[in-house]
């Protein structure tokens, strides 16, 4: 039986190239790809793809040891995906499950499975 772990990132993504007059079309485009960056970067240990999918002053807040919270940068989670492994399925499956757009900001639902560990995450994004 997968376990159901929610845990939330709570991250200031840029999303470059989204102006103001972009249609609804272009602002789903750039969400969807700023999360599949990071679903990608997260199942194959792709540091740089997880670094552009920050803001560079964001904030993580993951479920710890013990249910502690454990908070981070984006450039620190991503120094948890080994270099060595660059390029390698490591097992994570994301998908993303849903968004809002309201004006320049938005939001983001991803599904994160881990089968071999037997985990399920829900990843919240705040994007601006």
């Amino acid at each position: 039986m997968i376990q159901l772990f929610l845990r939330a990132l709570c991250i200031f993504l840029f999303l470059a190239g989204s102006a103001h007059s972009a249609s609804d079309k272009s602002d789903e485009d750039a969400v969807a790809q700023t999360v599949q960056a990071y679903l990608h970067g997260t199942s194959f240990n792709m540091r740089e793809e997880i670094r552009q999918a920050f803001y560079l002053n964001s904030r993580l807040y993951l479920d710890g040891e013990g249910g502690q919270l454990r908070e981070m940068s984006g450039p620190e989670y991503a120094v948890l995906f080994p270099e060595e492994r660059k390029a390698r399925f490591n097992g994570r499956v994301g998908r993303l499950v849903s968004m809002d757009i309201t004006g320049t900001v938005a939001t983001a639902k991803a599904e994160i499975q881990m089968p071999n560990r037997g985990a399920r995450y829900l990843d919240v994004f705040l994007l601006k």
